[in-house]
């Protein structure tokens, strides 16, 4: 979005600054270890400014742990129903 910007004649209103998340519940980061649609690392940036949070990493390729990944399908489920974060970091295919 910078790039597309770049050159807009109008100063921003509200520059983007990275915010520290304090006082939410518990939430659940998930990501693949191959996302071509949003980096990994862009999953490991929000999971390091959301206080609590937890990272889940589908060793996989592709996007979206949920649908592609049996294990982390099961993690993610157990949190939206019981609210806790999934004890590993790591999931398989």
């Amino acid at each position: 979005m910078t790039l597309l910007c770049a050159d807009w004649p109008v100063p921003p209103a509200n520059p983007w600054t990275r915010e520290r998340v304090v006082g939410a519940p518990p939430i659940l980061v998930a990501s693949t270890r191959d996302d071509p649609s949003t980096p990994l690392v862009w999953a490991q940036g929000m999971h390091r400014q959301i206080d609590g949070s937890g990272l889940l990493v589908a060793d996989l390729t592709g996007h979206t742990a949920y649908f592609n990944s049996a294990c982390a399908r099961r993690a993610e489920t157990d949190y939206l129903i019981t609210g806790r974060l999934p004890a590993s970091g790591h999931c398989g295919a």
